[in-house]
């Protein structure tokens, strides 16, 4: 069994902090990782409201998980909330919370917690990549997508609207054999596998679309290597060049 001693060394040393809250979030104790996260010196805080260093915009997700854990006693609840620093900043911080009032040895909801305002900035910056991204490939007409080493589609422009209808709403996470069907598959996945090995790869040939029937393309797949060398997926750039195609046979007929 822990002695109380090494649970209190634990819980003091842990990079995550931990608070006990009355059931009207009145802080009953804060562990030293507080002051690390949020500025406040444990004493700071004991006595006072919870509510008081929530973001105004997130007092109703406050509240709300604080209702969700009076109910569902020695339950898990979690949700992401705004709090002010003691420097008057706002640090986004991943919340969990268990009520243990119920328990005699505890008599407190217990919450964990940790900054999690870098993972936020990288979150919006990568939101915002993707808004520009999709706003440049949109424009294009040319079918754009990226898909993982598992061959699933993770990313695709909206000219996959025009070839796939309905059908391209649910294409990412699908499997590339999934969207384009057993026929068409047999002719890319030589050139898939060989861009996921790290070659890059251009072809064109007449390919069977289950949805889209069978067209002419030109195709480039450039692998996405990442800075240890490793292929994590790849960019396919695909353009139908079937109306060109047949001009060219009908002109060489006639020829």
């Amino acid at each position: 069994m822990i002695s109380d001693k090494r649970f209190r060394a634990l819980i003091e040393n842990s990079s995550d902090a931990i608070a006990l809250f009355s059931a009207d979030a009145t802080f009953l104790y804060v562990s030293p990782s507080t002051e690390r996260i949020l500025g406040y010196r444990p004493d700071e805080l004991v006595g006072t409201s919870g509510f008081d260093v929530i973001h105004p915009d997130d007092v109703d997700k406050a509240t709300k998980l604080l209702l969700a854990a009076m109910q569902s006693p020695g339950k898990t609840v979690r949700d992401e909330l705004r709090c002010r620093h003691r420097d008057g900043s706002w640090r986004w911080i991943d919340l969990l919370g268990n009520n243990l009032i119920h328990e005699p040895d505890v008599q407190a909801i217990v919450g964990n917690y940790r900054d999690i305002t870098e993972e936020k900035a990288a979150q919006e910056i990568a939101r915002r990549d993707e808004a520009r991204l999709r706003l440049l490939t949109d424009a294009l007409p040319v079918l754009i997508s990226y898909i993982d080493r598992e061959q699933r589609y993770r990313f695709h422009n909206r000219q996959y609207e025009a070839w796939f209808g309905a059908a391209a709403n649910d294409m990412d996470g699908k499997r590339v054999r999934e969207v384009v069907g057993e026929s068409a598959y047999a002719n890319i996945q030589p050139h898939l596998e060989q861009a996921l090995a790290g070659q890059t790869v251009s072809y064109e040939d007449w390919v069977p679309y289950a949805i889209k029937g069978t067209r002419y393309i030109r195709a480039t797949y450039v692998p996405d290597i990442d800075s240890k060398g490793e292929v994590s997926g790849l960019f396919a750039l695909v353009i139908d060049a079937t109306e060109e195609k047949v001009a060219d046979q009908r002109l060489s007929l006639a020829l």
